[in-house]
This record gives C-alpha cells, sequence and structure tokens, in this order.
C-alpha cells in the first residue's frame, strides 16, 4: 500500500509542512511508503533542507509544457491541462493505493477547486482510491457540482465540525470528523530569541491573507494591528516578536512584516523572528513560550493552542471558528478580518485575551490530551486500506 499525498506543496507554507509531518506522524509508515509532491524546484530543495525528506518519499511536479500552457489559455482540453503535472506521480498499475487529498483548504478557492476535482475524476476513473484529509470547506463553495464532486472521495475527514455539519447538510456521505494532523506534533528544541529571556514575548504571525490579500499599510487591518501595538508598547511591558509562517514569494509573510516593522524602526520592544532556517516543529518551540499569541495563519494558531498557549486567531474563513469552538474558546477570541468596521475592534479582542488569559490557558490544559489523542485516532479511518 502505497499513500500518495499530490497537494502537500512545499514547506514554503510551514502549515503544509506541519499536516505531512503530522500526517506520517499518524500513519507511523517507512517513509517510502509516502509520497508527497512538491511544488516546484524550490520547494523541494526547502523540504530537503527542513528534512522532509526522512519521514516521506519527496517527489517535484512536473512543469507543464508550452504547448499545455497555451491549451490552458485557450480552454482546450482542461482536464489534461490540470493532471497533466500529476500523472507521472502515481503509478498506473498501483490500483491498491490510497491518495489523501491534504492541505485544508483545498475547496476553499477558486484556484484550486477546479484542479482537485480533475485529479480526482482522473483517480477515480483508473480506480485509485481518494480521501479528503484534514478538510475545511465554506458552505458558499458548495455548488451541485462540487456536491457531486466531495461524493465521489471514499471518505471527507474534517478538521473541525462547522465543516462537518455544512457537508451533512448537503447529504454528503462518509464525513468524519478529527482534529488536523499537526496537532500530533511536539515543539523542537530550538535557540530562542534573546527577549524570551528577561521578558514576557507577545507573538504575532500576520499575513496578506488577513490583510484584504494585500502588503499595503493603508488598510483597516493594519490600522486595528498598529492601534494594538500602540497599546502593548504605552500600558505593558511586553515584548512583540513577528513571526511569518508562509515564506513563498507570492504570500510571503516576512514583506509584511517588515512593513510594520518599519512603522516601528527604532523600538527594540518589537522584532522579526529569522525563520530562514526553522521548521515548522522550530517555529512552534518558540511560540510554545510565548506568553501569548495571536496569528492570522491557521497552523501558527494550531501550534500555540496545541502547546497551551492563549491566542487570538485572526481569522478569515470557517477553519478558524471551526477549531477555536471544537476547544470550547468563546468566539471573542477570533478577529474577523473579513468584517473590519471600527479601528479598535482588535484592540477590544486583545484586551479580552489579557483579562482571560488564565481562563483560557486552563480551558487549553484541560481539553488538549484528549483532543491531541483525537487526532491521533483519526487513523480509524485509514486502517481498513491496511488490513
Amino acid at each position: 500500500m502505497k499513500i500518495y499525498i499530490p497537494f502537500h506543496v512545499g514547506s514554503g507554507n510551514r502549515g503544509c509542512e506541519g499536516i505531512l509531518r503530522g500526517t506520517a506522524n499518524i500513519l507511523k509508515l517507512s517513509k517510502e511508503d509516502i509520497l508527497a509532491l512538491d511544488r516546484d524546484q524550490s520547494d523541494f530543495e526547502l523540504d530537503q533542507k527542513l528534512k522532509l525528506n526522512n519521514i516521506v518519499d519527496l517527489k517535484v511536479k512536473v512543469e507543464r509544457n508550452l504547448m499545455l500552457k497555451l491549451m490552458g489559455k485557450l480552454g482546450i482540453n482542461m482536464e489534461r491541462y490540470y493532471v497533466s503535472p500529476f500523472v507521472s506521480f502515481f503509478k498506473s498499475d498501483n490500483t491498491d493505493s490510497l491518495c489523501l487529498f491534504t492541505g485544508g483548504d483545498l475547496f476553499c478557492y477558486d484556484s484550486t477547486i477546479k484542479e482537485n476535482c480533475f485529479l480526482l475524476d482522473y483517480l477515480t476513473d483508473r480506480g485509485i482510491k481518494s480521501i479528503l484529509w484534514g478538510a475545511s470547506i465554506e458552505a458558499h463553495y458548495i455548488t451541485a457540482k462540487i456536491e457531486k464532486q466531495l461524493n465521489r472521495f471514499e471518505k471527507i475527514v474534517c478538521r473541525e465540525t462547522e465543516t462537518k455539519k455544512i457537508l451533512e447538510k448537503h447529504s454528503i456521505e462518509n464525513v468524519f470528523c478529527y482534529p488536523d494532523p499537526a496537532f500530533t506534533l511536539e515543539p523542537q528544541e530550538c535557540e530562542l530569541p534573546s527577549m524570551f529571556y528577561c521578558f514576557k514575548v507577545i507573538g504575532l504571525n500576520i499575513s496578506s491573507m488577513v490583510n484584504d490579500n494585500s502588503f499595503s499599510l493603508n488598510t483597516p487591518f493594519i490600522k486595528n494591528l498598529t492601534n494594538m501595538i500602540e497599546f502593548i508598547l504605552k500600558e505593558t511591558d511586553y515584548r512583540i516578536l513577528l513571526i511569518p509562517h508562509v515564506t513563498w514569494e507570492r504570500q510571503d509573510d516576512r514583506r509584511i512584516c517588515r512593513e510594520v516593522k518599519k512603522i516601528y524602526a527604532a523600538e527594540e520592544r518589537i522584532d522579526i523572528l529569522n525563520v530562514d532556517n526553522l521548521g515548522y516543529l522550530q517555529i512552534r518551540n518558540i511560540i510554545s513560550n510565548c506568553h501569548m499569541f495571536i496569528g492570522g495563519r491557521t497552523h501558527s494558531v494550531i501550534s500555540a493552542y496545541s502547546t497551551c498557549v492563549p491566542a487570538l486567531a485572526l481569522g478569515y474563513s470557517i477553519k478558524a471558528k471551526g477549531i477555536s469552538t471544537d476547544l470550547g474558546l468563546d468566539n471573542k477570541l477570533i478577529f474577523d478580518t473579513k468584517n473590519i468596521h471600527h479601528d479598535d475592534e482588535l484592540l477590544i479582542c486583545f484586551k479580552h485575551l489579557i483579562d482571560n488569559r488564565d481562563m483560557i490557558l486552563a480551558q487549553l490544559q484541560r481539553i488538549m490530551p484528549k483532543y491531541k489523542k483525537s487526532a491521533f485516532a483519526s487513523y480509524d479511518v485509514l486502517k481498513d486500506y491496511f488490513d
């Protein structure tokens, strides 16, 4: 039995690394039995640098040739256009294999839905079983066509109950719910930035995704963010560590971190974590040492939750609400970055985090052992395929 993971794409998004590591942790197979596909050569090299090749067999996605690119632009034979980069990844004679569609958000963006559907059809027609693994799905994306596609999966494993409820309302079958695979992971020791040795640190992950898909500083989110930072600097003695989590060029967290740091260029209490040589587990270790955490990237917040660091999620999708709700946290610990009406909304949420820190800590400490155990139990969905 080979496990194929075609949508790993690469650790340029440390959340993708977290999903792959967590999945391998749950499966407990030899690395030769788990094949993961990187988006391009640069991601392949980064994955090797972060030693993912020690737990899975890494492959690189085949680039489309000029003819296929032209076909895509002209809208000709779109199935071939979308499927061709994956064909060499799958063994044609290996119909007892299992394909895990990972990534969490595969059915949350228009840019990925078509590719998912074409590949699912390709695999199903060839007798290769597919499971949607650790998914979150927004209700408005489930059209009649997508509903039909989702029912082609052998099983669907949601990572939070909000998605499970939506799928069940659409009469989608074989739906299960287990925590995100990354909850099974433990931090890896690494050197901490110097501020941790003398001060309490607020970890802060921001991205273009929570900033109206922009790197601009002229947005309602940035106004909220700077108001919160001003409060921290004037009313507390906390230090702030900006923690990038995605380094892909088109949505590089480091870029927006640098822009924010420029506003406070002379402020020694604010710094940016250099993540160039840090993998998901090491970043998790740094987050685990924070007094509190505020994060936009889902898997950065998962690192805080899983290590019982009181956290505020900068939410822009169902996954933030779903995971927080399943952990028994109140909705004041999610700041809706898509619906901002006033400049002090994030500050209000942060004050709630401060005022209720001990209560949040106690809740995470109470629920996390059972929650992590449930994440490991997601293996039950797969075990029949290994008999």
